[in-house]
């Protein structure tokens, strides 16, 4: 009788390993290459919706401008998901970030105090709001947002023709509109913006 192999170890170059493993302990080893030979990125749902490339709080944290708030922003914004207070502590100590005060955790819940565009869930979690206008000026102000981009250049304008070209009727047309919105009288005299009967 042959067994199928599961589906989860199919094509690994360790099979025949893994399959020798408890139960228990397969689900300990690493995650399966695809076939162009990369593991999938994890997801960051923040960094995804707000356009921007995913942040690393060392490469913030070196340019000396940003507040703990502001890394704190960070830190949320490279995990991608909500985060618990010890967790961004514990991210930014790795990243060599120091309290005045020594307790990070502490300095960070002071520098929070309810501002947007960091909430606090139910459960303790901090997140983002990823509409709140606050946050699009933080990420300028950490230079993770591109420059504005520049409106295209206006559609050149045709020449205007000479006094030897001729009138055509789409010409006298928009030059009577013109009159007609400037109050220039017609040839008539009559004042265009009155009604011909009264």
């Amino acid at each position: 009788m042959q067994t199928r192999k599961p589906p989860i170890y199919e094509g690994h170059e360790n099979y025949d390993k893994i399959r020798a493993l408890p139960e228990h302990s397969r689900a300990a080893q690493p995650a399966e290459a695809h076939p162009q030979g990369t593991t999938e990125p994890p997801q960051n749902r923040y960094c995804e919706r707000l356009g921007i490339a995913v942040p690393r709080v060392e490469d913030v944290a070196a340019q000396g401008r940003a507040k703990l708030f502001h890394l704190m922003i960070v830190a949320l914004l490279e995990r991608g998901a909500p985060m618990m207070l010890d967790e961004i502590a514990e991210r930014l100590d790795e990243a060599g970030v120091i309290a005045e005060t020594g307790d990070l955790a502490g300095s960070l819940q002071r520098a929070w105090h309810g501002m947007e565009p960091v909430y606090r869930d139910g459960t303790g979690r901090f997140g983002l709001r990823l509409d709140a206008f606050a946050l699009r000026i933080l990420l300028r102000t950490a230079g993770l947002l591109g420059t504005c981009v520049k409106p295209p250049p206006p559609a050149p304008t045709p020449p205007a023709p000479g006094d030897d070209d001729p009138l055509s009727a789409g010409r006298m047309f928009a030059q009577r509109a013109q009159h007609a919105a400037r109050g220039v009288p017609d040839r008539t005299g009559r004042d265009p913006g009155s009604s011909p009967g009264l």
